[in-house]
């Protein structure tokens, strides 16, 4: 570290050899690499607005089969870490329904989160999803649209969980 002092005012600041280190921090959020789970999640939030974990389950679709002792088990998809991870990197954020059975967390996309995927609005981003979607399914990919929830260059760094 260095010590920068022009008389006034004193301030540390990282040694010459670590610039290349700081700037790679500092650089422009980009959306990271995204799981199937997380872009489901995802998908389903940006495509209700506000949406609590319950339906998010309900929505990314049938439940998973195990075997138990007794035969097939139906085990619900469970989004819980998946959405404390959105969270914890500001892709989410959540506040208590108080008027609601059991005060549930309802879910919804951060500011950063339409940043990220390059929407002003909500609407926006709810736009973006229906043209990859529907690219998707004619089997081509939008020329001039970015994919929000498309997996990303394999040089960029993959998420972990």
């Amino acid at each position: 570290m260095l010590v920068l002092d022009d008389g006034s005012h004193v301030q540390l600041a990282p040694d010459r050899r670590f610039h290349g280190t700081v700037a790679q921090l500092v650089k422009p959020d980009q959306l990271l690499r995204l799981t199937q789970e997380q872009a489901e999640v995802l998908a389903v939030v940006i495509s209700d607005g506000m949406t609590t974990r319950r339906r998010i389950e309900e929505a990314r679709g049938a439940p998973q089969l195990s075997i138990g002792p007794e035969g097939p088990v139906s085990l619900p998809r469970d989004s819980s870490e998946t959405l404390a991870l959105l969270l914890s990197r500001g892709l989410l954020c959540a506040d208590r329904d108080d008027h609601a059975n059991g005060r549930p967390l309802v879910y919804r996309p951060t500011p950063r989160l339409l940043q990220l995927i390059g929407a002003e609005t909500l609407e926006e981003a709810r736009r973006a999803m229906a043209v990859t979607a529907e690219h998707r399914s004619q089997g081509s990919q939008p020329q001039d649209q970015a994919a929000p929830f498309e997996h990303q260059a394999d040089s960029q760094r993959a998420v972990t969980q």
